[in-house]
């Protein structure tokens, strides 16, 4: 599918006011064609040379269009870590065999066009003068919004020229105020390729993915693709399959042995679009609307959230060993996710964030716990229609409020089939299971040479408040009090085990007399300055707990607090980030 790569870069010293309106505007009217699936939109709100450099590379073969937005210069861009060399971006964008146009909405860019014509770029939109920061958005917008209702991008380009001039400027600039800088007659300029002459009646993608939203049965793909995809790797679905077992004629067992089949976390998520709504119910999570869209978002995110945090595990582990360290990129990738506010966690890329955190991975890394890890850029991050889905997700995750009533049919479809896509990469979970240790007795006698541990296992199959209780005691020691994923099949005296703490907690663990009959597990969402903050996997919209909130604790009568996520916590970052502690957003 083709995509659209716009990057939005600010300076701290000198910021444009108005960047963040240009990029939730053009979002927001390029999302529903991105919903239709015309195209894939990406947007960078804080673009670093690295980031630029990693989509033009991801997105080589189908870029289509290319806008930097920021301050810019005749032969720079001044990216979110300093500035950036035109003549190395113009070399980049070359190598993207099938891009149309660059637009560059900054101050007296002019001076790159003849670069990208070098390149064989058939079009670029630049300025010849400084623009005013308002101006720039207001071009921006306009250009977007007439590509948006089907015009060629020169017919689009008039129309915003247009609107500029009935406008006044602003004081702010997006220019970088180098020496040589002229205040010439003039703003944006549209200049095609010589060879090129007729780039200008290029116009946005319209090619749409065949649906057949009127036919659209809720759960029918995502029952038969869980089914399909998970019943290689659980005992209990295999034996379904092997006897015949189809969704049609055997839903219901079939459900219940996916639902215990999932790691706790996504099936408690799967459940809730799977089971049935109350007979008469006006909504539900099974039929089409808004409840529904949400949840497959909600679901998705989960998903994700589970597998940058068994990654994130599988880091920590790996640094532990004397072969092996994090580079540069990946200790600022994981910093920068750290850090992250609630917003800017709701704007997290986590198909780029995953891709990222496996690709930094020695290649058969022996050491790792999920050894599936090894074929996760085969199976999952090189696969196109993988990356569509993903990416249609997390589209449709920034812009649910804005969906209109009348496409909900066709969305539900669409999410569902990108739902699809993912949990049909994602069978190796099922070997997999989520379980708590509560707590570990030391069994040292006189009599007894060797020291043995017994540690009390709380394993939560499928929905949370599914669990079996098991004692495991052995010579070694496992991480008390932590949530951590066992292998199905390891035999306990192996005592194999990945921890997720501190990403992931179970509150029953820091309970003086816990609940056992549900599992309460809680997910790193983001911090608020220096304050971590957690979601409930249950209802992570509306539960989110605040670690460092005295009234969290009054409210839920607390007598701990946390203190051991919060340390883990930061030894991981110090680990990943250095001895800093992290700065307050």
């Amino acid at each position: 599918m083709d995509i659209l790569l716009l990057a939005f870069a600010n300076s701290r010293e000198q910021p444009l006011q108005t960047l963040a309106d240009e990029y939730a505007a053009l979002n927001k009217t390029l999302s529903p064609r991105v919903l239709q699936q015309h195209f894939l939109s990406w947007a960078i709100s804080h673009a670093t040379f690295d980031d630029m450099a990693y989509y033009l590379t991801l997105f080589r073969d189908r870029l289509r269009l290319f806008q930097f937005s920021g301050h810019a210069g005749r032969d720079q861009l001044l990216t979110e870590d300093g500035t950036t060399r035109a003549s190395g971006i113009a070399h980049m964008l070359g190598q993207c065999p099938n891009l149309q146009a660059v637009i560059l909405n900054g101050c007296s860019t002019r001076g790159q066009v003849e670069a990208l014509h070098q390149q064989g770029i058939p079009l670029v939109i630049a300025t010849s003068a400084l623009v005013g920061d308002g101006s720039a958005t207001l071009f921006s917008r306009q250009l977007y919004h007439g590509m948006e209702t089907g015009q060629t991008i020169a017919e689009a380009f008039e129309l915003a020229i247009g609107a500029v001039k009935a406008k006044h400027d602003i004081s702010v600039h997006r220019g970088l105020d180098l020496p040589g800088f002229s205040d010439e007659s003039g703003l944006w300029g549209i200049y095609p390729h010589p060879d090129h002459a007729e780039a200008g009646n290029w116009k946005l993608p319209n090619r749409m993915v065949a649906t057949s939203a009127a036919e659209y049965e809720p759960n029918e793909e995502l029952l038969e693709t869980l089914y399909e995809t998970f019943a290689p790797t659980n005992e209990k679905l295999r034996e379904l399959e092997a006897n015949g077992a189809t969704t049609d004629m055997n839903r219901e067992e079939i459900v219940g042995a996916l639902l215990v089949a999932l790691p706790a976390p996504i099936s408690e998520q799967v459940r809730k679009l799977l089971v049935p709504s109350a007979p008469g119910a006006a909504e539900g999570y099974d039929q089409v609307g808004m409840m529904r869209l949400n949840q497959m978002v909600q679901t998705y995110q989960i998903s994700m959230d589970f597998l940058v945090f068994t990654l994130l595990a599988q880091v920590w582990d790996l640094s532990q060993t004397p072969d092996w360290q994090p580079g540069p990129k990946l200790r600022q990738a994981i910093t920068d996710f750290l850090n992250l506010n609630a917003t800017e966690r709701q704007d997290l890329d986590y198909f780029t964030f995953i891709r990222r955190l496996r690709d930094a991975f020695p290649d058969k890394a022996p050491s790792l716990f999920v050894a599936e890890l090894d074929g996760l850029r085969r199976a999952f991050l090189e696969q196109e229609e993988v990356e569509n889905a993903c990416f249609f997700l997390e589209t449709l995750r920034r812009q649910l409020h804005s969906v209109n009533e009348l496409e909900l049919t066709e969305l539900c479809n669409r999410a569902e089939d990108a739902l699809a896509t993912v949990f049909g990469q994602l069978g190796y979970l099922g070997r997999y299971i989520l379980a708590t240790i509560r707590n570990i007795a030391v069994h040292k006698y006189r009599h007894i040479e060797d020291t043995e541990f017994e540690h009390l296992l709380m394993k939560w199959h499928g929905v949370l408040g599914m669990y079996k209780k098991e004692l495991r005691r052995h010579a070694a020691v496992m991480d008390n009090r932590s949530v951590v994923l066992l292998r199905l099949g390891d035999a306990a005296e192996d005592n194999r085990f990945l921890s997720l703490s501190p990403f992931v907690m179970d509150e029953n663990t820091f309970e003086d007399v816990p609940d056992l009959s549900i599992s309460k597990l809680y997910f790193f969402s983001h911090r608020e300055g220096d304050q971590l903050c957690y979601k409930y996997v249950r209802d992570p919209e509306e539960d989110v707990i605040n670690l460092d909130d005295p009234a969290f604790y009054l409210r839920k009568k607390k007598r701990s607090k946390f203190q051991l996520a919060k340390d883990q916590f930061e030894v991981f970052y110090q680990l990943i980030a250095g001895p800093e502690k992290p700065a307050a957003l």
